[in-house]
This record gives C-alpha cells, sequence and structure tokens, in this order.
C-alpha cells in the first residue's frame, strides 16, 4: 500500500477470509446435489441465493412469501448503514451514515472486517449532498469487490474514483481518479473493472510498486459515448463475460423504433481480447446500469435461458415494456405490467408503475439490479 497506511503484515481472519472459488461452489449441473446442513461460508454449495432457492422456491413464488413470514433474520450490524453493495462472494460492504467508516459484513458467520472512514475522499460538494439527500443518493457505487485476499476495491460514480484499501489501514489508496468505468466487480480472486476501451484489472500493492491499473483484455467493439451505449460485467458458469447495451432500430408491424439490444463476449485473459459468444451458456442474466446477476433456470425454472432481464429502472423496460430479450433469435418478450415512470436513460430514478399480484421471481430480481430495492417491500 501506499506509504503512511498502517498494514499488518498477516491480517487476523475476518469476514474478508474466503477460502475458495465462489463461482466453482456456485456452479450447478443438471444433477441436483444433496445439501449438507452447515454454518460454515465456504461450505454453501451454490451460494445463499441457490439454498434459498431449492428449499424455497421448490415450487412457486407463493412458497418465498410463506418463507419471508415465517423465517425472520435479524443482523442488528446493519443499523445505521448504507448499503454498498455484495461482493460475489456475498459479502455485504456498508457504509456507517455517521461515522462513513466502512465495513464489510459476512452474513452468515456475522464476522466484521473494519476499513477505514470514506469522508477525507469526499469534496465539498459531495459532502453537502449527502447531507442534504442522504448516503444512497450522495456517494454511487459503480462496483466493489475484492482484490487479492484482504484487499477490499471501491469503484465510485461520484466523485469519480477508484480506492483500495485492507483491514487495519488507517485510509484508503487512491488507485485512478480520472476515468470512469461502467462496471466493476471481483471474479477469481482479482478486481476487474471496464470503460469504453478495456477490461482493466487492478494489481495489488507491492513492496516496490503501489496498486495499479492494467489492460486485462481489450474491447473488441465500439462503444457509443452518443448513444449511451454501455458494457457490463458478468460472471456467470465460472466465465468472465461482457454484455453490450447497444442503440438499435426495430421494426415491428411496419414501424420503425430505436430499442435497446444486447450481445455477450468472453473476456478472454489469454488472447487480452473480448471474443464474441453466440450465446450466455444456458443461463440468464438480470441486468441493471451498474449491477449484473447471472441465474441459472435450472434454479429458478420460470426463467428463460439465454435471456437479457432488463433491471426494473433501465429505459428499455420503462419505456418499452422489455421483459427479456433472447440472445439467440433476437425476440423480445414484453412485460407483464409495464412500468411507467418520468425519467432519461441515464437517470431512472421515480417508478410509479403498478404491479400485478403475485409477482414473478423475475419481478423481484429486476428490482434488485436495479439497485432500488427499497420498492420492493411495496410490491
Amino acid at each position: 500500500m501506499a506509504a503512511g497506511a498502517g498494514v499488518a503484515a498477516n491480517p487476523p481472519p475476518s469476514a474478508l477470509t474466503v477460502t475458495s472459488s465462489w463461482a466453482a461452489k456456485r456452479a450447478r449441473g443438471a444433477r441436483r446435489r444433496r445439501h449438507v446442513p452447515t454454518r460454515c461460508w465456504t461450505d454453501l454449495t451454490y451460494g445463499l441465493a441457490g439454498v434459498i432457492a431449492e428449499h424455497a422456491l421448490a415450487h412457486d413464488v407463493s412458497d418465498y412469501m410463506s418463507f419471508r413470514t415465517c423465517v425472520q433474520t435479524e443482523l442488528p450490524e446493519l443499523d445505521g448503514h448504507h448499503l454498498l453493495g455484495a461482493t460475489t462472494e456475498g459479502l455485504l460492504v456498508l457504509h456507517d451514515e455517521s461515522t462513513y467508516m466502512v465495513r464489510v459484513l459476512n452474513p452468515i458467520t456475522r464476522q466484521v472486517a473494519e476499513l477505514p472512514s470514506s469522508y477525507p475522499l469526499l469534496p465539498p460538494e459531495t459532502r453537502t449532498k449527502i447531507s442534504e439527500d442522504g448516503l444512497a443518493y450522495g456517494f454511487k457505487v459503480t462496483g466493489l469487490g475484492l482484490a487479492g485476499d484482504s484487499t477490499v476495491a471501491l469503484c465510485v460514480f461520484d466523485p469519480t474514483m477508484l480506492v483500495v484499501a485492507r483491514p487495519c489501514d488507517d485510509r484508503w489508496t487512491l488507485v485512478d481518479g480520472e476515468q470512469w468505468f461502467y462496471s466493476a466487480m471481483s471474479f477469481s480472486g482479482r478486481f476487474y473493472c471496464v470503460n469504453a476501451k478495456a477490461v482493466m484489472a487492478l494489481e495489488t500493492a507491492t513492496a516496490n510498486l503501489p496498486p495499479r491499473l492494467v489492460v486485462a483484455a481489450e474491447v473488441t467493439f465500439r462503444v457509443s459515448l452518443v448513444c449511451r451505449d454501455s458494457v457490463h460485467l458478468v460472471e456467470s458458469d465460472g466465465r468472465l463475460l461482457l454484455l453490450r447495451r447497444k442503440l438499435a432500430t426495430r421494426v415491428e408491424l411496419s414501424t420503425y423504433f430505436w430499442l435497446r439490444e444486447y450481445k455477450v463476449f468472453a473476456v478472454d485473459l489469454a488472447t487480452r481480447k473480448t471474443v464474441d459468444v453466440p450465446d450466455l451458456g444456458g443461463s440468464a442474466v438480470f441486468l441493471g446500469k451498474t449491477r449484473a446477476l447471472s441465474v441459472s433456470p435450472l434454479v429458478f425454472p420460470s426463467i428463460q435461458a439465454d435471456r437479457i432481464y432488463p433491471a426494473a429502472n433501465m429505459w428499455e423496460k420503462m419505456e418499452k415494456g422489455v421483459g427479456s430479450y433472447s440472445l439467440l433469435n433476437g425476440r423480445i418478450e414484453r412485460c407483464r405490467v409495464r412500468i411507467i415512470g418520468r425519467s432519461t436513460d441515464d437517470d431512472l430514478d421515480e417508478i410509479d408503475g403498478g404491479w400485478t399480484r403475485p409477482c414473478g421471481i423475475d419481478d423481484y430480481l429486476s428490482w434488485y439490479v436495479s439497485g432500488k430495492c427499497n420498492e420492493i417491500e411495496e410490491i
């Protein structure tokens, strides 16, 4: 780390301790594994979502609602904190609303790792915005994750910066304060972020070098800023993928109109390029502006394979009623209920559309990747 950061040579076990590959544990084949009850975080076979899905969603969403009614999980560690997001390993990154301290919580073991306060990073205008609008709107995170064994990386949208810290550090270290990244996440022990030109990997600090970004793979297609195209990293079945979301024309009933379409690329770390692939390998992806979640239809049979499901606050869903998009043939499935809102393609905060009951699991996951999870309680 940079000079002045108090880093323990061998940090004690904490919420950051993850001893095995989460992607490998979550991957599932056609044969259902027998789940052995356990309290150990690293022994879960395919993630907390998979456990709940197998036991509580075995039949339909009504089972899930009964599950929610009967089981209450209390995490007092969440009190007084804003949830910045979750790592791909399932760890929760929390922001203290009074001290601005950042904490990483393992929701299974309840272990907490303490990280430095974000307050010294914030310019005066950001502090003012937080005081007026709260952390959720004043401190927006594009992505977060683990880099190595115990380094946490935060990619912040406003103010634009990529910072890292470890438990016992006395401050965050700025890695980049100039570039804006569409999305960021950890994969196989490394932290990746993507801009219009390349997928970048974070190299953690060594004895001689500070933490830095290096090019992991060139983006081999054009990302139009004028058309507000975007690219999104997602892990699916042990692969690092890059989704392209672009503006295109479509024809329906002899009428031309603009709509978003999607394409999937594999991030080939060996050749250091993005490679066109035809589909998601049987998975589906719920896509938000900064969140992307790969889901197996083996877990949720109502979800269709090789489809992109836009988040509840994405322009194509709110304004065009797109429920899902097939990567195989480009066909669109419309929403059961069109969500209506006044917004732009950049900032879709106000949603006043209605929902029919009961909602499907796709509705809930669509809300989750939107980052507007407080609205779920109203569904």
